[in-house]
């Protein structure tokens, strides 16, 4: 089992990558996990924009296709996220856009997708959590149908738990469609909890 969280992400080529899909499978391909591999467990941030994206584009019965061009990522943590040495009050991540270790696990689990640009953001008054926006434009304009009421996510409401809550909001102006994503997550217990459930998945269950 691999951790990804930090600076491994050379080992993508070299592993499974592991992000448990709410199927119980893996998330790039939906198949089981099986013994015999090494499977990369995800890092936080790429974990809430993956299934964080997916899962409000699915809700509102858009595709991932549906999206122009790159995707903007914003992630706001706690002091959890940054290096232990580090501290400060607020401040931008030393690693922006391509450089942070995080792009190419999105692009990987995501082959559609190109991020345009990626900047975490730390806020040390918290200890834990991540909110985290997507932004991007649509190919074709929103149907009233697949529009949501959003409201503001608070990272209180997953605190402690494996839950990743995200909502979609579209804006059509001037010809164009843009959306944003807004994911909320734990990033300390996420990451866990999805690790536990790899090596359960390779464990066999006693009761069977």
């Amino acid at each position: 089992l691999i951790d990804l969280s930090g600076v491994l992400k050379e080992t993508l080529n070299a592993c499974q990558y592991a992000l448990i899909s709410n199927t119980g499978r893996l998330f790039r391909d939906g198949s089981p996990v099986c013994e015999g591999g090494r499977f990369g467990n995800p890092g936080c941030m790429a974990s809430g924009v993956i299934l964080g994206l997916s899962q409000a584009f699915e809700h509102a019965g858009l595709s991932l296709s549906e999206i122009s061009g790159p995707i903007h990522v914003t992630a706001v943590g706690g002091a959890s996220v940054a290096h232990r040495e580090q501290e400060g009050m607020i401040r931008s991540g030393r690693r922006l856009g391509a450089q942070h270790p995080h792009v190419p696990e999105i692009e990987w689990a995501l082959p559609a997708i190109q991020v345009g640009t990626f900047v975490p953001v730390i806020s040390y008054a918290q200890d834990r959590g991540l909110l985290i926006t997507v932004a991007g434009v649509l190919k074709n304009p929103v149907a009233e149908a697949a529009k949501r009421e959003t409201r503001a996510l608070d990272v209180s409401e997953v605190v402690g738990t494996s839950k990743i809550i995200s909502q979609l909001s579209t804006e059509h102006k001037n010809g164009i469609t843009s959306f944003t994503v807004t994911v909320a997550l734990d990033n300390l217990t996420f990451p866990t909890d999805n690790a536990v459930k790899i090596i359960q998945s390779l464990v066999p269950d006693p009761k069977r």
